[in-house]
């Protein structure tokens, strides 16, 4: 999701089309979405560029994030099994 500090330079109306675009369609169609806001005389492609950065960052953020929780759970996991075994001061560490 984006920051709302992202939005503070930017028009309101512009604000308000980004929102009513989902950031998949963005994703899939940036040129058409710059074009059909320049026929309303937006100058998008900055603002379209930026909100791609910031989901780009964004999706890079939460994959790091998953796998950091995949690595938690497994570390999680052998401490339990740890423990199960009776290896209580092991599992301590």
């Amino acid at each position: 999701m984006v920051s709302w500090r992202f939005f503070q330079g930017i028009p309101q109306f512009c604000t308000f089309l980004l929102f009513m675009l989902q950031i998949a369609q963005i994703r899939k169609n940036a040129d058409a979405i710059i074009e059909r806001l320049k026929i309303r005389g937006i100058d998008a492609e900055t603002i379209i560029g930026e909100v791609l950065l910031a989901d780009e960052n964004n999706r890079a953020l939460r994959t790091q994030m998953e796998q950091l929780q995949a690595n938690l759970n497994n570390i999680s996991s052998q401490i339990g099994d740890l423990y199960k075994s009776g290896n209580k001061a092991e599992g301590d560490q």
